[in-house]
């Protein structure tokens, strides 16, 4: 099964969009960046427009830029905005059967109790914080 990309390619754009905050960007020219199709980029602005991280104008020039501050973006956040399964999708198995139960009931359990931790891990930082670092990562280049 393919893993989803979407927090990672949401966190690359809002990137781009924090970098460049003081222009509108199209989607071909995000897509450059993240080395997707345009299509890709489009669908996953439209999640990040709808939690309010960016704002859009159409027309020549058009594109779309960050409308808040990186730093009131925290990884947890784009997750959220993103990852609509989670990481682990259980599955449906025969309830009838023991070994079921037991997936059920403690496997998944303890699956939500380790995404509840990235999650915190994950508020900890910002986009500003990676912001930062990727500067930061550029002048040492």
């Amino acid at each position: 099964m393919a893993k989803s990309q979407r927090f990672p390619m949401a966190t690359h754009i809002l990137m781009v969009l924090a970098f460049m905050k003081d222009q509108y960007l199209s989607s071909d020219k995000i897509a450059k960046s993240v080395q997707t199709n345009p299509a890709a980029i489009r669908r996953i602005m439209a999640q990040l427009h709808q939690a309010g991280w960016i704002e859009s104008t159409v027309g020549a020039g058009g594109g779309s830029r960050l409308a808040v501050e990186p730093v009131s973006i925290s990884l947890r956040d784009v997750y959220e905005a993103v990852e609509e399964d989670g990481i682990h999708t259980p599955h449906h198995p025969n309830m009838v059967c023991p070994v079921a139960r037991a997936v059920q009931r403690i496997f998944f359990s303890r699956l939500e109790q380790s995404e509840e931790a990235m999650k915190a891990d994950l508020a900890k930082t910002t986009l500003s914080d990676l912001l930062v670092a990727s500067q930061a990562e550029h002048q040492q280049a």
